[in-house]
């Protein structure tokens, strides 16, 4: 009970402290333009006699007065409450009154607005305010006494007794200010534990409350074992008339104590005899009807009155009296639960619930009826506000997901012609620098793709429903993809962006890489945005592997701005960042590493950082994924694998570039191919290499060389390689930072044989070696060889369409980038449509040309494709009606079943794939 009382007292003191900290936000506002009018009006009076010009000393009140009262006045406004708050009040509030002094030239009224202040302060409760103050107090008058004492003297020479003077009424003051306090801060402290007693009571009145109830609730069997035990008592009594003197006595006393104990119980008991006639009504039953103690509740009038206070559970149609439970259960009905309210003239109503049951003797007879009531009043007002509390969350939730389902439109919208128009170029001829592009932008959209479906879905998120899907995928694919996704920004800051998962990290794995994908996405992406010089990198490992499953370690380490401890706490929740000065400086909401959180541990893993302040920081989660058998794509790279290790055999790599960590980290994928590597730091060193090594019988057969090297310029180096290899076939690779404008036809004059863009996919220069050593396995056997820029057509030729069935095809769609979008995927699959911007044209154009199938944008001006829907249905009456397909952004739960119910056949979502369109039109050729 102390620690409550304490709690209550703090609690009081808080609220009263902000309250004096708002009442002097506004005095001092007003103390700051009473020192600009008394500067103004007052001071060259005071100063200069009855000369009334402007006064420097207005500018004191301006430039003192904002330094002064600025700071009290924005802790009082912004930090109310805060125990530094009272203090810079308290001494702003004594520097306020020493500037009055000084611009009133030291007039003795003007002192008196000290003890003003201090009474002020005296509203804070707290004697160390005062001290704080006093001490100000004291410090002004003896400096400005010493050094200007007509500043707050008024005189040119003051003695040192004045200043001792002045702070003796100030100490007088106090001592009675103090003496105050000490009595209000007692009472408070009264008060707190006097309500601290009052809540421990009601604590306590409720749990006898709560243990009443529940005896309560028993009271009905008890009640009816001592009906059966009366009963039987009487049976004796009749055949034994001889011991019924003996025995009046007890039975007197029984009954009395049984009255009593009726009376006490806090349910309404009725009952009465096999004639109807009531001969029990116990105290709360006539609580309940408005009787007083002392009345004859027995009487015929009282019966009929309690009887006309009962009505139905609406609270205005009166019970029958053939109804009434206990009538009922005379009838030989087993009354239970029923609720009712009983509501008497000039008293409160009451909701109650009533059960009821025929009293049958041992023989089996008739003896009357009980009918027990429960107060639920209460209860029935509890569920009445969880009722409309419940009716605030659901329109709540529908007006949220109206909001989610708008934006799901909108976004989706232009990201349908984003990565439709990317497919598209992917299918036209394209050289391998394009077709990297292409696929990045591809990705990209598929991951922003990918964060939007989890965003505008976050409300499944909060509900504990967050829905993954289970398919086959390569992790090596989805971390290549996510570095070269995130290149361009890091490349952009001037960042290397590195990747490496070990060899022993199983690839093939079954789950969701678009949920491992968004993770490493925000990580990655978050590194880059707090990193402005190094590097960032990913290392993938493998904690745990076993036949069936494996636990997987990611760890995104960067050279960035590091966080503290207190940081580090506020990570992983929503809408939260390291410190607001980060947010402000780099943008963001914070909801992506709550996300992640989520994410990670639907994936059975942990996530945490690991940092420290300016030396960078490292993001590692673990994740389990289950582990692909007998893939046949794995079987097929075990034997590309097999046929590159053959080639790979005792051939050398020079591996050429300045920054250490990169080089580690190619060599470690170089080695894994089963390749022997050596690194070289600048162009001469790698010269230095390849002549040595020419020496040596043993030459370098690729090198691989970063284009920006410290000392000398790539494509230099590599005509010089070019011009002095001799005899030996020496093949360049040539690793290309992103954003570095190079043409193929410069890397080709240069001699390079292929090139990358960083960070470098292993699985790419895996390739790249595997053409190298191949050509020359086909050169030697005299096997014609195709150039890299026939392959790259050859690659990008366009696949020939299946023959399918001609169907007459109407686009209703008012985006035009869309409409480009679908009429390209309908040229792919071998159809052609026409077009329409609306509604109404579509209503037009099927009144003027038979179509079989529509595809209609559900949202579009003047007639949305709902209502367009419904109008064709309604003029529609050929056997073969046409099939309508919806088109719509939205993608929120029931979304599909609203498009059907108005009448569509089928239903695909923006952005529209390939692969999904094709299905839909495979179904309206096979109806």
């Amino acid at each position: 009970m102390e620690a409550r009382a304490k709690t209550i007292y703090t609690d009081r003191l808080h609220r009263i402290h902000q309250r004096v900290d708002h009442f002097f936000a506004w005095l001092m506002g007003a103390q700051w333009f009473a020192c600009i009018f008394v500067a103004i009006y007052i001071s060259p009076l005071a100063w200069e006699g009855r000369t009334s010009t402007v006064h420097p000393h207005v500018w004191d009140a301006l430039i003192l007065g904002a330094i002064i009262h600025i700071v009290p006045i924005s802790l009082a406004v912004w930090n109310a409450g805060d125990k530094r708050t009272k203090y810079a009040i308290a001494v702003g509030q004594m520097f306020s009154s020493a500037l009055l002094i000084h611009l009133s030239g030291g007039r003795i009224e003007t002192h008196f607005h000290i003890f003003g202040s201090l009474a002020f302060l005296a509203f804070y409760r707290e004697p160390r305010v005062l001290i704080v103050a006093s001490a100000v107090v004291l410090g002004d008058h003896f400096f400005r006494g010493i050094f200007n004492p007509q500043s707050i003297y008024g005189v040119y020479n003051a003695p040192l007794w004045r200043t001792l003077e002045h702070g003796a009424w100030v100490v007088f003051e106090n001592i009675f200010l103090i003496i105050a306090i000490r009595q209000s801060i007692d009472e408070s402290r009264n008060l707190a534990c006097q309500s601290a007693e009052l809540e421990v009571s009601a604590e306590h009145t409720e749990d006898e409350v709560r243990k009443r109830t529940e005896e309560l609730k028993q009271s009905e069997d008890r009640y009816r074992l001592l009906s059966e035990k009366l009963t039987e008592t009487n049976h004796d009594l009749e055949a034994e008339i001889f011991k019924h003197r003996q025995t009046f006595c007890s039975l007197q006393e029984k009954q009395h104590f049984l009255e009593i104990l009726l009376d006490t119980l806090e349910v309404g008991i009725i009952a009465c005899d096999a004639s109807g006639r009531i001969t029990l009504f116990n105290r709360a039953m006539r609580e309940f009807h408005g009787i007083e103690k002392e009345k004859d509740w027995n009487s015929p009038e009282h019966i009929s009155n309690a009887a006309s206070h009962i009505f139905r559970i609406d609270g205005v149609t009166p019970i029958r009296e053939d109804e009434f439970p206990m009538i009922r259960a005379m009838r030989g009905e087993r009354v239970r639960n029923e609720e009712f309210y009983i509501i008497p003239k000039g008293h409160l109503s009451r909701a109650v619930t009533a059960s009821a049951r025929q009293i049958v003797g041992p023989m089996g007879e008739k003896l009357g009826a009980v009918a027990l009531l429960y107060d639920i009043t209460e209860q029935k007002e509890q569920d009445a506000e969880l009722h409309r509390a419940k009716d605030a969350a659901e329109a709540g939730a529908r007006a949220k997901s109206d909001f989610l389902a708008k934006m799901s439109h909108e976004i989706r919208t232009p990201l349908n012609g984003v990565i439709g128009m990317t497919v598209l170029l992917q299918d036209t001829p394209l050289s391998p620098e394009q077709k990297e592009f292409a696929q990045t932008i591809r990705s990209s959209g598929e991951a922003l793709l990918t964060i939007i479906n989890d965003i505008l879905d976050f409300s499944k998120i909060e509900a504990g429903k967050l829905e993954f899907e289970c398919i086959d995928f390569d992790l090596r694919e989805i971390v290549e993809s996510n570095l070269q996704m995130l290149a361009g920004s890091a490349h952009a800051k001037g960042l290397e962006l590195t990747g490496y998962v070990e060899p022993s990290v199983p690839a093939e794995l079954w789950g969701d890489p678009s949920r491992l994908r968004q993770i490493l996405t925000n990580l990655l992406s978050n590194s880059i945005k707090f990193t402005s010089r190094g590097r960032v990198s990913l290392h993938v490992s493998c904690q745990r592997k076993l036949p069936d499953q494996a636990q997987l370690h990611f760890a995104i380490t960067d050279t960035g701005i590091g966080m503290t401890q207190q940081e580090k706490a506020r990570l992983f929740k929503p809408f939260s960042q390291a410190d607001d000065s980060v947010s402000r400086k780099f943008g963001g909401t914070g909801l992506g590493l709550a996300i992640c959180k989520q994410l990670v541990e639907k994936m059975q893993g942990t996530i945490d950082v690991v940092s420290t302040p300016k030396q960078g920081a490292t993001f590692w989660f673990t994740a389990t994924f289950a582990r692909q058998r007998g893939s046949r794509r794995a079987q097929q790279q075990d034997i590309v694998q097999a046929r590159q290790a053959t080639w790979f055999a005792n051939a050398r790599v020079l591996l050429t570039g300045n920054d250490e960590f990169s080089q580690g980290l190619l060599h470690k994928h170089v080695t894994s191919f089963g390749l022997r590597a050596d690194l070289a730091r600048t162009g001469e060193e790698a010269m230095m290499r390849c002549q040595e090594a020419m020496l040596q019988g043993d030459p370098y057969r690729v090198v691989v060389m970063d284009l920006h090297l410290t000392d000398n310029e790539g494509l230099a180096l590599s005509r010089k390689l070019k011009s002095s290899a001799g005899k030996l076939s020496v093949d360049i690779v040539a690793l290309i930072p992103v954003g570095r404008g190079v043409h193929r036809h410069e890397l080709e004059a240069a001699g390079i044989t292929a090139w990358h863009f960083k960070p470098v996919r292993p699985s790419a220069l895996q390739d790249s070696f595997a053409e190298i050593f191949a050509a020359t396995q086909d050169s030697e056997r005299g096997l014609p060889q195709f150039s890299g820029e026939q392959e790259a057509q050859s690659c990008s030729s366009t696949t020939p369409v299946p023959a399918v069935k001609k169907l007459k095809i109407l686009v209703a769609e008012d985006n035009t980038i869309n409409q480009r979008v679908m009429l390209g995927q309908l040229r792919k699959l071998g159809y052609t449509a026409d077009t329409v911007t609306n509604g109404l044209e579509a209503l037009e154009a099927i009144s003027r040309k038979e179509y079989d199938v529509i595809l209609m944008d559900c949202q579009m001006p003047e007639m949305d494709g709902y209502q367009t829907t419904q109008e064709i249905r309604l003029r529609d009456k050929s056997t073969h009606p046409i099939r309508i397909v919806a088109m719509t952004a939205n993608s929120m739960a029931g979304d599909r079943e609203e498009c059907l119910a108005y009448g569509m056949d089928d239903y695909i979502s923006k952005p529209v794939r390939l692969e999904e369109l094709s299905s839909v039109l495979t179904r309206c050729t096979g109806d």
